[in-house]
């Protein structure tokens, strides 16, 4: 059934491509009249394939070739997406004006200034998404929990999720995450996972767990894991190396923190591709006194009835980056019962962030890089 489904989506990645391809080739070609069709689709395959060849020439080409390809193919993931939409509309309009008889379409001048604006919109798109992608929004709220919470009336919570270290989100921009976070004055940092993007190697090879160590908490740093950190592999050494940067990693763990308040980790649902299913939320909270306040992190926002159901105080999720850019926010809306923001069933709150970082393409159209800022008042209501 995958492979009937890998195969499927492949087809499709062809034939979308070779349209787009098509189209840039007449455009081309028209004016500028190109020497040899073989060297533009040869042009035109590398770049497609470019996100393809970056992630797996790493095993054997230069790192710094292996990162051109990487960052070309992830500008392309999203170039072809508004390729894709926009000239799929263009030739419907197209098809239905010749159809009504109105008009016999678009002649070859006009083609010509429609393709150039097209490229340019597109251009534009990724150049202002790749500015706004590194602009911090800092979303502040205030909550109140109807437990004691000890002798603390009110804790400070920093939350930030998807941060995706790698190659192409690098140490200039957790340092000034990092900046970020210490502005805030936090009680507690919590990272609700997809830290490092597709590997722990760069982590290590820029010494980022030093970073970490800077962020100043009175409770320390939190994290679970998420999705990514289970496609980089080898967990136990991403462990090992988030211990180091002073992140205490949850793996469907409980802690309770100052003798007040529960911290909860739940593992990421994709631990269970590799046979390791996580436990219940029933069975994390077992050991915990129901009278203090719970916190949980759980990187996918699914299945939200279960906290709802178990009665926990506050959820904080990410990983879905509100789609990260336009369009792809409605399909997270269709997937997710909140892909963004906050909601509240029954006396649980649930808090989804879009994430400080990108995945592929690294720009952000639509949405915003967020640091999430909660303050929460702690009143024990008869």
């Amino acid at each position: 059934m995958i492979f009937v489904a890998v195969a499927v989506a492949l087809i499709l990645f062809i034939i979308l491509n070779f349209y787009i391809g098509l189209k840039g080739y007449y455009f081309f070609n028209t004016i500028l009249p190109l020497p040899n069709k073989y060297i533009y689709w040869s042009i035109f395959i590398i770049i497609a394939c470019s996100f393809i060849l970056g992630q797996v020439g790493r095993r054997f080409m230069p790192e710094s070739v292996a990162q051109f390809f990487e960052i070309v193919g992830s500008y392309w993931i999203a170039a072809f997406e508004f390729f894709i939409i926009i000239y799929i509309l263009i030739d419907i309009f197209s098809f239905l004006v010749k159809l009504s008889g109105v008009s016999q379409g678009i002649n070859s001048n006009k083609a010509v200034s429609l393709n150039l604006f097209i490229l340019l919109f597109v251009i534009g798109i990724l150049v202002y998404g790749t500015y706004h992608s590194k602009d911090t929004k800092i979303v502040k709220q205030q909550l109140t929990i109807a437990k004691k919470a000890g002798s603390i009336k009110e804790l400070n919570i920093v939350m930030v999720s998807d941060i995706h270290l790698g190659e192409i989100i690098g140490t200039s921009r957790l340092t000034k995450m990092v900046n970020e976070i210490n502005s805030l004055n936090p009680d507690i940092v919590l990272l609700a996972g997809d830290i490092i993007d597709n590997s722990i190697e760069p982590f290590k090879k820029y010494s980022m767990g030093q970073e970490f160590l800077k962020i100043k908490s009175k409770y320390g740093v939190y994290s679970v894991l998420g999705n990514h950190e289970y496609i980089g592999g080898n967990i136990k050494e991403t462990e090992s190396e988030y211990k180091k940067a002073g992140i205490n990693c949850l793996i469907d763990e409980t802690v309770k923190i100052a003798d007040s308040f529960y911290i909860l980790g739940r593992n990421d649902l994709s631990s269970s591709r590799g046979g390791d299913a996580r436990k219940t939320l029933a069975e994390l909270l077992v050991s915990t006194d129901k009278s203090l306040p719970i916190i949980v992190m759980d990187h996918q926002p699914s299945h939200l009835e279960e906290g709802e159901k178990n009665n926990i105080d506050l959820q904080f999720s990410g990983h879905t980056h509100s789609g990260q850019y336009f369009p792809n926010n409605l399909v997270t809306h269709l997937i997710f019962e909140k892909d963004w923001g906050f909601l509240k069933k029954g006396n649980s709150n649930f808090i989804v962030s879009s994430g400080y970082g990108t995945w592929g393409p690294p720009i952000r159209v639509g949405t915003d890089s967020e640091i999430i800022n909660v303050v929460v008042n702690f009143k024990d209501v008869p």
